[in-house]
């Protein structure tokens, strides 16, 4: 598997910094051109807010003259700016899910849609459509949560005890105002309508959001990557908690709990109040 004629989607030396994802691949995967060092190679996929460029140097191999650097995991279709140290290009793999289709068809994904599609015939209300993928061990999951409690039911039972576990932190220091939601496919802290109107997409500002990614756990910071003082104090203070960082803008990776620097983000979780995130808000937009 690699990058070849049929499955490059965007490449950067021939389409610019700009890409447009059209939503219909579900996995995205960069490679950079050439054999460069994975984890010295700085990239960011961004739409201005959110840094959706997640790095897997562990898993990183070099294929027809690329190197695998890590995956895209977007949701919403729109445009993308690509800053990245070199060429590179992303490939459409949604190929690799060819044979969990095969496995999900012969059992539960077929029995899940005769069950939705009598509901519909017996109410005479639409179908309704939902996103299954069964996993390699045998694991249905759904991909189009409603509540947080459903997000972390359906993970995998060591991830859904990291995610808890800083979920609660989140909610033992949240600031009053900030309230808690699921969207953009993670669970989300933010301003309602009704405090902050004026958002750029007629939705609700996201202040934090809390994730279980394919090979980390991501907890994204926006009132730190907007506050230059502040990023550097967090990643000073990360770095005396931890020992490392792994962060881009604003996106603070980690793979267990040992390395997750709960002082610190307890600390940061406090000092970014409705009050402040607006006014850093209002300062960049």
């Amino acid at each position: 598997h690699g990058p070849d004629d049929d499955n490059i989607i965007h490449d950067t030396e021939s389409d610019g910094t700009s890409f447009t994802y059209d939503g219909e691949v579900i996995l995205l995967e960069v490679y950079a051109k050439g054999d460069v060092d994975c984890y010295n190679y700085n990239i960011i996929v961004t739409d201005g807010e959110f840094d959706y460029f997640y790095p897997d140097c562990e898993s990183g191999v070099e294929v027809n003259g690329y190197t695998y650097l890590g995956d895209l995991e977007l949701s919403e279709s729109g445009a993308y700016t690509i800053e990245a140290d070199g060429e590179l290009v992303i490939v459409d793999a949604d190929g690799l899910l060819g044979p969990i289709f095969l496995m999900c068809g012969g059992g539960f994904c077929c029995l899940l849609g005769i069950i939705l599609l009598i509901i519909g015939l017996a109410t005479g209300q639409k179908v309704p459509q939902v996103v299954v993928f069964q996993q390699p061990d045998g694991t249905i999951l759904q991909a189009n949560q409603t509540t947080v409690q459903q997000y972390i039911n359906e993970l995998e039972s060591e991830k859904a005890k990291v995610i808890r576990y800083v979920r609660k932190l989140i909610l033992e220091n949240l600031p009053k105002g900030i309230k808690e939601t699921m969207d953009w496919g993670m669970i989300n802290y933010e301003l309602p309508l009704s405090t902050y109107p004026k958002t750029y997409n007629k939705k609700p500002l996201s202040v934090m959001s809390l994730a279980a990614q394919k090979h980390h756990f991501a907890l994204y910071l926006h009132g730190v990557y907007c506050d230059k003082e502040l990023y550097e104090s967090f990643s000073k203070d990360v770095v005396d908690e931890v020992g490392k960082l792994d962060m881009g803008k604003s996106c603070l990776r980690f793979k267990k709990v040992e390395l997750f620097p709960e002082k610190t983000v307890s600390k940061v979780i406090k000092t970014i109040t409705p009050e402040v995130y607006i006014e850093c808000y209002e300062r960049y937009k």
